[in-house]
Parts: structure tokens; C-alpha cells; sequence
């Protein structure tokens, strides 16, 4: 009795083989694409984050700059009704004023903008 088993054992696992192994090849021939096209979505997910956080980050510098810019200039307006001559001294064209960093900013980031690549593109 224990012959027959075995054959019938054995029988039974050369069709479950037989009839699996196409299975086997098409679920991996699935996973293979969707493997592919899980990496092009992540990678696009992760562009369109990383896009939002710079624009996030280049908006409040902008705000920022455009603020001290403003203050800057307050102050340099006072300044000069009340003492001339230190206004002369603090704000000569030689010194670095946030104006000017915020228009070398907004012309870097022209630069940047028409040399930023894409995924896939």
C-alpha cells in the first residue's frame, strides 16, 4: 500500500506543478510592472513634495526679504532726517542692503527655475 501512495503522491504533485507554474510565471511577470510602476509613481510623489517644499521655502524668503527690504528702508528715510551724516555712513552704496540681496535672490532664482530638470522629462 505504501508504493501506491507514494505514486499517487507523487502524481498528484507533478499537476499541481504543471498546473501552477503558468500562475507562477504570470504573478511574476505582474509583479515585475507593478514594480516598475510603483517606482515611476513614488518617484513622482516624492518630486511633487520636494516641489512644494521649495516653493514653500522660496515664498517665505521672498516674504521675508520683501519685509526687511521695506523695513530697511523705513529706517533709512528716518535715519536721514535725524542724522545725515550716520545714514551716509550706514547705508553708502559699498554696503550690502537686503534690496539688494533680494533682487540677487529673485535673479538666482530665475536662473534656477530655467535649469531645473524634471523627472522624466
Amino acid at each position: 500500500m505504501l508504493p501506491y501512495t507514494h505514486k499517487l503522491l507523487r502524481y498528484y504533485i507533478t499537476i499541481w506543478l504543471i498546473t501552477i507554474s503558468p500562475l507562477i510565471l504570470i504573478a511574476q511577470q505582474n509583479t515585475a510592472t507593478l514594480n516598475a510602476t510603483l517606482a515611476v509613481t513614488y518617484a513622482k510623489q516624492n518630486m511633487a513634495k520636494l516641489n512644494a517644499f521649495t516653493n514653500n521655502v522660496n515664498k517665505k524668503t521672498l516674504q521675508t526679504l520683501t519685509k526687511c527690504a521695506k523695513w530697511e528702508s523705513k529706517i533709512k528715510r528716518l535715519l536721514i532726517k535725524v542724522n545725515p551724516a550716520k545714514a551716509q555712513q550706514l547705508f553708502n552704496n559699498n554696503t550690502l542692503s537686503f534690496e539688494t540681496i533680494l533682487t540677487q535672490y529673485k535673479n538666482g532664482m530665475l536662473v534656477l527655475d530655467n535649469a531645473k530638470a524634471n523627472y522624466n522629462q
